[in-house]
């Protein structure tokens, strides 16, 4: 049985979780280390955390990260505490791994780069000054582009580059582009 970790750890649960990726499989016998998939672009910010969430019931469950190494660039192999044994993975795979929000925002808040990860939400706005929506999807292309979704009639693309991209005001959560919405549509 999966143990609990973290006693005494002040937890709210109705604390915003951030999506960071899944476990996607396990390596070794004794207090074996789970796989985990995420976002490219948060790769310095787990490498430092000492706990993270994983969902078990569609609940999130924290765990005490033991020891972790980097696989490749978008993943890492974490020991936790409480999963000893290989079965204890099993019910672990394809779920998600979670972190705290204000958690992620605070380790970049005085940092020059910013993930595309912590820009969901964010509102957009054209060269005009006019609102195009929000941002609702970040996706990574396979050429290490960072393309981010506006919830938009219809949907809009937009490359996270300059010169499409002009300005980024994380205080305002808002996204300024460098170029009209109409050329974004064609």
């Amino acid at each position: 049985m999966i143990k609990k970790p973290l006693k005494g750890r002040v937890w709210n649960s109705l604390d915003p979780f951030f999506y960071v990726g899944e476990v996607v499989g396990r390596r070794g016998l004794h207090n074996p280390y789970l796989k985990i998939l995420h976002l490219p672009d948060i790769q310095d910010f787990l490498d430092s955390r000492e706990f993270l969430f994983i969902t078990i019931d569609e609940k999130p469950v924290p765990f005490r990260v033991l020891d972790r190494y980097r696989e490749n660039y978008d993943k890492l192999l974490v020991q936790l505490d409480g999963i000893t044994v290989p079965e204890e993975t099993h019910k672990l795979i394809n779920q998600k791994v979670l972190v705290l929000e204000d958690q992620i925002r605070k380790f970049y808040e005085n940092k020059p780069y910013v993930p595309a990860s912590l820009l969901l939400d964010y509102v957009v706005i054209d060269s005009k000054g006019e609102e195009v929506g929000r941002v609702k999807e970040v996706k990574f292309a396979p050429n290490k582009q960072i393309l981010l979704f506006v919830d938009n009639e219809p949907e809009l693309v937009v490359s996270l580059q300059k010169p499409v991209i002009s300005k980024i005001s994380h205080d305002n959560q808002t996204i300024y582009l460098g170029i009209r919405e109409e050329d974004l549509r064609l």
